[in-house]
């Protein structure tokens, strides 16, 4: 944004600079002009002229000449025509001896420049008529030095048979060759810095437009811009001729005149599309039509043609300014954000605008200065462009800040681990179907009695119990590497990824955060509660179901299901912790060193085999664990009879496991079976 107004500030220096070191010469009679004492300055030659209509001659003319101001001859000859202009200087002495210069500006439609009767600058082809004069415009600079130490004659022979204006259209610039050559290059560079700012903006809306397709505005002003930079392009120092000296009259004509006519449209369609009002994009589209069909006329019709209907144009583009400032006021009224700087732009750009189309009609000498009103419009909209790009930056830091706070509240229901799972960053990514198979642990937990306990409960209680509950046991769970993939009830199910040893540790720590949650319960005197864990790892599908109004994230596997029939196999056994042998295997495989015992072979329902059943015995406080750790071997012995069927085997190694433990349910739970059986 600071590159780009003091771009412009350096762009409009160099045009004043450039006007200041112009001096206007006034007329004096018999074509002859008195120059400054001293050349510190160039100087305009819009003084008195001879014009010798249809006439070429190069130092001496045999008609009699017509009086002129540097200017058309439309009102002496008409438009079609040829003639020569002749002044005639004498240089005061600090003028003479010392290298000297002319500059030519539009000349309709191609000329001859002759100094004391030698060809000095050329454009074009001239003659007496249509067929042997070709057009060519552009503008140049003659340096010579004069024949004769205290004079200068100068001859512009013109001819024109194709536009509206015939003649000297800008009083050419005369003085000291360093002088009008410096000023050349101080206009040229202006239109070169312009050219690139514009195409600069004009580029980067187009980029706006293609990362962000729905932003038609941006496309408009993009196409716009370059258009008006076509205009520089082939207007002023006409660069144009300068990368393509090829170029045809006819075509840059047309280009002129199109790139004025199509930006003209183009113009309102952006504000009305950026400035939304009542009825402006139907006025805009209108207008734009009316754009439409002048252009056509330019593109098939010979400028000839053409440039005789300007005034339509002036009028067109005229009402163009009207409509374009009244889209902006009304969008100042209705609020819209940012239009105060465009329209400060718009008046700039929309005075510019007026101030050359009365230049170019002869109304005033003033201009034209249509390009640094455009470049104050386009540097209102980089302004606007900062502003948005703050307002947009401050609403998707709002936006993102509002996305992450709700990725958080979803990840309390659905589990960041669950999604990264699935591959998804976020859950407004989850889609109906997703799905992953891999082999993970599963772990249910179950408070023993839960529907009893909770009879004695109001609902509110029975919800501050299960929050005091279940807010000490999930942390748990997710700092051993799981997490909670949903509660049922006082049950809590939990997916670990990684290896079963952080399951069976983090239900261990359960255990041991139980027995610190019941000595809280005992000091506001509630009963203790006792949970029970079933631990088993195998194959399963993560995945989304449901529909598409309501989806919920799921698993489904035979191992969800054993691992649920191995917690409930706890109460039967009347003990904490059991595993299936399965993890037992791959926890022996890992090194990992668990206290552990076999408490038998089982058919969990919904399963064909059977499955080995291992407690845990790190899940007892120390004390406890030592006893259950002693008689481990006389356990399993037991326990082998009894799988075999040697009931009297079995129960007399049970009884000896009760003798020296009498806190063992599971011995009993064999016992009674065996003599029931019996």
């Amino acid at each position: 944004m600071r590159q780009g107004i003091f771009a412009g500030i350096l762009i409009v220096c160099t045009g004043l600079t450039a006007c200041e070191r112009i001096v206007s010469l006034a007329n004096e009679p018999e074509s002859k002009m008195i120059l400054p004492a001293s050349p510190t300055s160039a100087v305009q030659l819009n003084g008195a002229w001879e014009f010798y209509p249809n006439e070429f001659c190069e130092l001496q003319c045999e008609t009699s000449p017509e009086p002129i101001a540097a200017g058309p001859w439309n009102d002496l000859i008409g438009r079609d025509g040829f003639g020569t202009y002749v002044l005639r200087l004498d240089l005061p002495e600090a003028w003479r001896n010392r290298p000297l210069a002319l500059q030519l500006g539009d000349v309709g439609s191609s000329f001859r420049l002759y100094v004391d009767g030698v060809e000095a600058l050329a454009m074009g082809e001239i003659g007496a008529t249509a067929a042997d004069t070709q057009a060519k415009v552009a503008t140049g600079v003659a340096r010579f030095t004069p024949r004769e130490t205290d004079r200068v004659h100068l001859n512009v022979q013109a001819a024109n048979f194709v536009h509206r204006v015939g003649g000297l259209r800008v009083a050419p610039v005369f003085g000291l060759a360093d002088q009008v050559q410096r000023l050349r290059d101080q206009d040229l560079i202006r239109d070169l810095l312009l050219l690139g700012a514009i195409l600069a903006m004009g580029f980067y809306h187009l980029g706006l437009y293609l990362s962000r397709r729905e932003d038609h505005g941006s496309l408009l002003f993009g196409v716009f811009c370059l258009g008006m930079a076509l205009r520089i392009f082939t207007t002023n120092q006409v660069p144009a001729q300068i990368v393509f000296p090829e170029l045809s009259y006819l075509w840059q004509a047309r280009l002129e005149y199109l790139s004025f006519v199509i930006g003209a449209g183009l113009f309102l369609l952006f504000l009305s599309f950026t400035f939304e009002i009542r009825y402006g994009k139907t006025v805009a589209w209108i207008y734009a039509g009316v754009c439409v069909a002048y252009s056509l006329v330019i593109l098939f019709t010979h400028v000839s043609f053409f440039s005789e209907i300007l005034y339509q144009l002036q009028i067109i583009v005229l009402v163009g300014v009207v409509l374009a400032l009244g889209t902006l006021i009304i969008a100042a009224f209705a609020g819209r954000r940012g239009v105060f700087a465009s329209l400060l732009g718009m008046l700039f750009f929309g005075g510019g605008i007026i101030n050359d189309l009365l230049f170019y009609r002869g109304v005033h000498d003033f201009g034209p200065i249509f390009h640094y009103g455009l470049f104050f419009f386009i540097l209102a909209q980089s302004y606007l462009l900062s502003r948005l790009f703050a307002w947009a930056y401050e609403a998707v830091r709002q936006l993102s800040d509002n996305l992450t706070s709700t990725n958080r509240a979803y990840q309390r229901f659905v589990p960041l681990q669950f999604l990264e799972l699935l591959k998804r960053d976020d859950i407004t990514e989850v889609r109906l179907g997703d799905q992953t198979a891999r082999e993970m642990t599963v772990l249910f937990t179950d408070i023993r009695s839960f529907t009893e306990l909770s009879e004695t409960l109001s609902p509110e209680e029975n919800f501050n119990f299960l929050n005091s509950y279940l807010k000490r046991m999930a942390p748990i769970v997710s700092a051993h590497g799981g997490f909670v993939d949903k509660y049922i009830g006082d049950a809590i199910m939990a997916l670990f990824p990684g290896p079963p040893e952080q399951a069976v540790r983090a239900a261990i720590a359960m255990q041991a955060e139980l027995r610190l949650y019941n000595e809280h319960r005992a000091s506001m005197n509630y009963a203790p509660i006792r949970i029970g864990i079933g631990i088993h790892t195998g194959q399963l599908m993560l995945g989304i179901v449901g529909a598409e109004e309501r989806l919920e994230g799921t698993v489904i596997s035979d191992t969800v299901n054993t691992a649920a029939r191995i917690e409930g196999l706890t109460r039967a056994y009347g003990v904490g912790l059991l595993v299936s042998g399965t993890v037992r295997k791959l926890l022996q495989e890992s090194g990992e060193d668990f206290a552990q015992r076999l408490l038998g072979r089982v058919r969990v329902k919904g399963r064909r085999e059977s499955v080995e059943i291992y407690e845990l015995l790190d899940a007892y406080p120390d004390a406890e664990r030592a006893a259950f750790v002693e008689t481990i071997d006389q356990f399993e012995t037991a326990v082998h009879a009894a799988l075999k069927g040697r009931r009297e085997e079995s129960l007399k190694d049970f009884e000896a496991v009760l003798a020296r433990n009498p806190d063992d349910s599971v011995a009993r739970f064999y016992m009674e079976r065996d003599r029931k059986s019996a």
